[in-house]
């Protein structure tokens, strides 16, 4: 017997701008704003200083469980800010992004100036 053709391939999946999976809509405004991710898991380096996770002991945010959000913070950072890394940890505490106490090193403030540096070209 002949064999099967291979089926037609799928056309690629296209994400809205922002991360966001597909029908999911940003619940609020601002920085504030809470959606669903569209990748899962947590991210592979500190949101406020990139250190790789695999060169110091991290903390998940507590949202990563529920797929809003994919930060880590490491404890050297925790102790540059005066947080407690043994407590959150204790207590799988919300990352500073998510309560809204990003220093202006985090990489949301970083990304946010460089990219209304682009706007403005």
């Amino acid at each position: 017997p002949p064999p099967h053709p291979d089926p037609a391939p799928k056309p690629p999946t296209k994400r809205p701008a922002g991360g966001l999976k597909d029908g999911a809509a940003a619940v609020g405004a601002g920085a504030a704003a809470v959606a669903e991710v569209a990748k899962s898991g947590a991210s592979k380096s500190c949101h406020i200083c990139c250190r790789a996770q695999w060169r110091a002991p991290f903390l998940e945010c507590a949202n990563v469980a529920r797929g809003t959000c994919r930060k880590i913070l490491c404890k050297m950072c925790f102790e540059e800010n005066g947080w407690d890394f043994g407590a959150a940890v204790a207590g799988r505490e919300l990352c500073s992004h998510c309560r809204g106490v990003c220093p202006e090193r985090a990489r949301c403030f970083v990304y946010g100036r460089h990219n209304a540096k682009r706007r403005k070209k």
